[in-house]
């Protein structure tokens, strides 16, 4: 990889969570459009004269990031799609709640699948972990995950008891 052609965008994250995204998208991270990944990262680009927030606001939110996720974006594509260069530290949270989601999710299904076949809810943690690269008890603890897990089931069995008790009408559209 010829790193003139790329500019690095860094972007502050927790361990476990660059970990997952080394373990999708390689640990050299290129930015492409063709990925569900890149293309939240395109929306979140700024140009660099934008007016932020005040610093105060949003430094506690930031300090549970402390490891750099380096991501290598093409030149060509920021010049060529008119993209700003930077990600501001509003889009840098939003971009870790979408990668912690994402990873809660991939959490969720992974347990699920080996529950089925028969697989204890720690072991499928653990092979989860082991599938990402991420160490239990270094970059998460096992309560955290069993937390995220658990937090996420409850959410979908919630909106399906929602569902199940709204009360289903039926709208006419109006043609004109």
């Amino acid at each position: 990889m010829k790193r003139y052609k790329y500019f690095t965008l860094k972007i502050l994250t927790k361990p476990y969570l660059k970990k997952y995204i080394h373990s999708l998208y390689g640990k050299t991270v290129i930015f492409s459009s063709a990925n569900q990944f890149g293309t939240i990262i395109m929306a979140l680009l700024d140009r660099p004269n934008m007016v932020r927030e005040s610093k105060e606001k949003i430094k506690k939110r930031l300090d549970e990031y402390n490891v750099e996720l380096l991501i290598f974006c093409p030149i060509w594509f920021i010049k060529k799609n008119m993209y700003g260069f930077d990600i501001s530290e509003n889009h840098m949270i939003s971009l870790n709640k979408y990668i912690e989601q994402r990873f809660t999710e991939d959490l969720y299904k992974f347990c699920y699948i080996l529950n089925k076949c028969g697989v204890s809810l720690e072991d499928g943690m653990a092979e989860f972990c082991k599938c990402h690269d991420i160490e239990i008890d270094e970059d998460i603890t096992l309560d955290a995950l069993k937390k995220k897990e658990y937090r996420y089931r409850k959410h979908l069995l919630d909106i399906d008891a929602g569902i199940a008790k709204t009360k289903i009408t039926s709208i006419q559209p109006a043609f004109f």
